[in-house]
């Protein structure tokens, strides 16, 4: 009984531990870990990673996956630039033009995403491959868009979501604060979000019981694509610059960060208790070796055994939950 009281508060509480762990480890090489600052620095580093885990956490529990986000990131930065110098060679000052052009990223945005949903829920194509190919479609076009060089066409005032504060606060951790909040209630307290967790569980059940799956999987994928545009004006802000390169490198660490957190890649499980966990713990790792010095590439030995870590933990749980069911 001891044993089985063990085993599932580690279970329970295991990130929560490592944290504190490479937090007492990291202060007793450099105190400033510590600080004010420096948390806030951490709050900071994955306030663009935790606005798009909002969108991967849904996706996954809907039981599908999206790669192309992060190509959406780098296009919403060449819209919004190339966007705003189109419009301003019109005769529009330069906060409309953002401000249309902002409009545009997110219909783009809306496009891709009933183009995922089609693919996927329609003609039960692959998600990763058609997600994929969507990811190709957006960088070429950023890349066309632009001829391959970074914009910097952007108004002074863009800077405030990437780079002004409130106190010692930035604005950019206040609007993922936000996401957090809202995803949190629409996947706890909405049927919108209940029905999610139910097409993720089993997506034929949830049909014949008169569940419209398809709109469901077309909603998910279109809220994807918002939540990539959002971190693209949080990422073109902090640069004042935009290219289509930007935000490829995002992708696996943001799913990495929603699955260290509970998210299973089967659909029906995972929440946004857990993902900003895993944000959180994935961010204390990169600060904490960024502290001591270390490199790099110690940083995705550190990610691989912890992803394969959490995947285990998790398969742990559901074969355990199956067999008390049994």
């Amino acid at each position: 009984m001891k044993n089985e009281k063990l085993s599932l508060f580690l279970r329970k509480y295991i990130l929560y531990i490592i944290m504190i762990v490479i937090g007492a480890a990291t202060t007793c090489v450099n105190a400033r870990f510590l600080s004010i600052n420096n948390f806030v620095n951490i709050l900071r580093s994955v306030s663009i990673q935790g606005v798009l885990a909002c969108g991967v956490t849904m996706i996954l529990v809907s039981g599908n996956i999206d790669l192309s986000f992060g190509s959406m990131i780098g296009l919403t930065g060449v819209i919004i630039g190339y966007g705003g110098k189109f419009f301003q060679t019109l005769g529009m000052s330069p906060t409309p033009a953002c401000i249309i052009s902002i409009l545009i990223a997110f219909a783009v945005a809306t496009v891709i995403g009933l183009i995922n949903g089609y693919f996927v829920s329609k003609w039960k194509m692959p998600a990763m491959m058609v997600t994929v190919a969507t990811q190709f479609l957006m960088t070429g076009l950023g890349g066309i868009i632009s001829g391959g060089y970074p914009t910097n066409e952007f108004p002074s005032w863009f800077t405030f979501f990437g780079k002004d504060r409130i106190g010692i606060i930035p604005y950019s951790v206040l609007i993922v604060l936000v996401f957090f909040a809202v995803f949190y209630v629409i996947l706890n307290k909405t049927k919108f979000g209940r029905t999610i967790y139910a097409v993720g569980g089993n997506a034929e059940a949830s049909r014949l019981s008169g569940i419209d799956t398809k709109k469901y999987i077309f909603s998910v994928y279109v809220i994807m694509q918002w939540c990539a545009v959002v971190a693209g004006i949080i990422m073109s802000s902090q640069l004042m610059q935009g290219s289509h390169s930007y935000g490829g490198s995002v992708t696996f660490n943001v799913i990495a960060a929603v699955i260290i957190g509970g998210c299973g890649m089967s659909g029906g499980t995972g929440n946004m208790k857990g993902t900003i966990t895993g944000l959180i713990l994935l961010g204390i790792i990169q600060n904490s070796l960024t502290i001591i010095n270390a490199s790099e590439y110690t940083q995705y030995v550190v990610r691989a055994f912890l992803i394969i870590f959490s995947i285990w933990l998790t398969t742990v749980q559901e074969l355990r939950a199956n067999a008390t069911d049994k």
